[in-house]
């Protein structure tokens, strides 16, 4: 039983919110991951930029309460992860975070530190994110303007050893249904943004268990080692803090900008995506599979047949 003293008053605030107009064809997207409460070098910047109106909601791809710095100092038991001290990491980092998520729609996405032995389940509870039919917050969609956001979560492959290969077989059954609808046939679909984890690295051995140093893949020269990163080609990788801002522009165009903390919420990096008119989704290349084809790939397969 919990004691409470007699003058003890549940408090009450207020939160507010504006939410998006009907059908927006342009808006701002913020994205990163590896955000804890112990190391959240983007914190300040997350939370002042959203207040300012700098975006309109967040995808958090996985990692959503890594204390590195713990990891770091081996005292991953004081603190580490959603579920650590019975879930009051996570809600420490809720509360640190609160200024900003009860304004800005916060949409996330598992990764491996979710897991909490219990098939994610402190994660499953504490986030509602879209219905998708199965009960399962971990893989979703939702339409938005002219794209068709789709969340999948990696770490279905990363611990099918431990919770079965039903997740993954049940949310591959949903994606090819998700991803093969009217819209998605049409020629003029709107853009489909996928997002996920970049998957569960530490259920495999062969990450731990490779001699080192060795080549990076496609770089020669890039020797790596547990105890420090000799990087003799710079454009290969940037060792900074931020995150990205992406903006849907309108149904063809996107642009990606790299925000840095390090540089005072500079873009350290921009690039733009552009879908042309002559564009065809890549399942239309797929001959025989039902796909709706163009009458340019339909002119290919016919001389292909002669």
């Amino acid at each position: 039983m919990i004691e409470f003293p007699s003058d003890y008053q549940i408090g009450v605030r207020r939160f507010s919110f504006k939410t998006l107009g009907k059908d927006p064809q342009n808006y701002r997207v913020c994205i990163f991951g590896d955000l804890g409460y112990f190391h959240g070098n983007s914190t300040a910047s997350l939370i002042a930029n959203g207040l300012a109106g700098k975006f309109d909601f967040i995808v958090h791809l996985g990692k959503i309460f890594n204390a590195f710095a713990c990891e770091k100092s081996n005292t991953r038991d004081i603190a580490y992860d959603l579920h650590t001290n019975n879930g009051a990491t996570g809600d420490n980092y809720m509360n640190q975070l609160e200024p900003l998520l009860s304004k800005v729609p916060y949409m996330v996405i598992a990764g491996n530190h979710e897991d909490d032995g219990k098939n994610f389940t402190d994660y499953q509870e504490r986030f509602w994110m879209p219905h998708n039919g199965y009960g399962d917050n971990q893989f979703y969609s939702f339409d938005l303007g002219p794209v068709h956001w789709v969340g999948v979560s990696t770490e279905y492959y990363g611990y099918y050893y431990l919770y079965g290969q039903e997740p993954v077989m049940t949310q591959y059954a949903w994606l090819k249904n998700d991803l093969t609808t009217d819209a998605y046939k049409n020629p003029n679909a709107p853009v489909y943004v996928i997002s996920g984890s970049a998957g569960c690295h530490s259920a495999y051995a062969e990450f731990s268990d490779t001699p080192w140093p060795f080549s990076a893949a496609r770089s020669a020269n890039w020797k790596v080692s547990f105890s420090q990163i000799i990087n003799l080609a710079p454009s290969l990788r940037v060792n900074d803090y931020g995150y990205t801002i992406l903006t849907i522009a309108n149904s063809t165009h996107i642009h990606l900008e790299q925000i840095s903390i390090e540089k005072g919420d500079s873009v350290v990096d921009e690039a733009w995506i552009v879908k042309d008119q002559l564009h065809t989704h890549s399942a239309a290349l797929r001959f025989g599979f039902g796909y709706i084809l163009s009458q340019v790939r339909q002119d290919i397969k016919a001389a292909i047949l002669r």
